[in-house]
């Protein structure tokens, strides 16, 4: 997240509501396409059958927890090989959750506490936690349903994730391959959190909490990705339909980083000119912070404010612990290499 997105103004909550009254009003006039989010589907893709007579997308609303993990490990989206091969966000939330814990990094020789992740272990481990949160919530919304006459289809996702909370931090502690489950040392510091074992199960639900609520939503694109055919003939064709002469190129980057500049000459090489232009370095001296004004609201000093455990691009919620992004960006005051990034 950078300087601009850290920058941007904040809309008022009764502008937010209104955006999105007229939001819903809008797809209910479009009428039934609306549901599929009322976008014309690029060439080359199949087209999503209307939400009335959907099967591939829409039965995901009816799914359980543990149910919609394993659909989303049978049908990976974007046609992919493997559901641990799938695309940001998903991907991305099952690396964060595996890798703040200890024992997935694999250490360098001589680097004690160092080293690079080992990603079958983030992902074996993940998936461990999140089949256990799975289980455990089909287990305590059958007896929550059993003691109210409620169904599970007609609660609500945000008491289903305050149940399962309340019920894993009655358990024991979590153990994989023989070994309880403990946080990264290194992780509570870097995302300002505490490092018990409250804090990670806290972590445990909201990442499944989250990742089960995007893969529930409707019309999770599982489709494939059109073929291109041969790669030279796709490259040929590019070349002789797009004019590159006529497009000026710039590549922004920073003077000390000779290595990138390294690549993108050899990636450039034989294809359309461009030329460098030197960005700001921050970092390097190159910002003088007495001299630049940062607004003194982009820094969040209370730990609870409600914009930390809100689940940016949706309506979920975090429970106890905030949202990592959110507390590592918003928790601190603009750097140096944040505004020269903007410069």
């Amino acid at each position: 997240m950078g300087a601009g997105r850290r920058g941007a103004r904040r809309a008022p909550a009764a502008s937010l509501g209104a955006a999105l009254g007229a939001a819903l009003a809008a797809g209910a006039a479009l009428g039934p396409r609306a549901g599929a989010g009322h976008h014309p589907t690029p060439a080359g893709y199949a087209e999503l059958p209307d939400p009335a007579v959907c099967k591939v997308g829409c039965e995901t609303l009816t799914m359980s927890g543990l149910e919609l993990l394993r659909h989303w490990q049978r049908r990976p989206e974007g046609g992919r090989q493997r559901w641990f091969k799938a695309g940001p966000p998903l991907q991305k939330k099952v690396v964060t959750l595996g890798a703040c814990h200890e024992g997935v990094k694999v250490l360098g020789a001589g680097e004690p506490g160092h080293g690079s992740l080992d990603r079958t272990r983030v992902f074996d481990l993940a998936d461990a936690i999140f089949k256990h949160l799975g289980a455990l919530e089909d287990t305590v919304e059958a007896e929550h349903a059993l003691k109210t006459g409620v169904s599970v289809a007609e609660v609500s996702r945000a008491d289903k994730q305050k149940r399962l909370l309340e019920a894993y931090l009655k358990e024991p502690t979590l153990k994989h391959n023989g070994m309880e489950l403990a946080l990264d040392p290194e992780f509570p510091k870097e995302y300002q959190i505490e490092a018990d074992a409250a804090t990670m199960k806290a972590l445990h639900v909201n990442t499944y909490h989250e990742v089960t609520g995007l893969l529930q939503w409707p019309f999770m694109d599982y489709r494939s990705t059109p073929r291109l055919g041969k790669m030279a003939d796709f490259v040929q064709k590019q070349r002789e339909t797009c004019k590159s002469d006529t497009l000026p190129i710039y590549y922004i980057s920073l003077v000390r980083r000779k290595d990138r500049r390294k690549s993108v000459v050899a990636a450039m090489e034989n294809n359309a000119p461009f030329s460098f232009v030197d960005a700001v370095d921050g970092r390097g001296g190159g910002v003088d912070m007495g001299a630049v004004h940062v607004n003194p609201h982009m820094k969040i000093d209370d730990p609870r404010d409600p914009r930390y455990f809100l689940l940016p691009g949706t309506l979920m919620q975090y429970l106890e612990v905030p949202v990592l992004h959110s507390k590592k960006y918003w928790g601190r005051e603009i750097n140096k290499g944040e505004v020269g990034l903007i410069l």
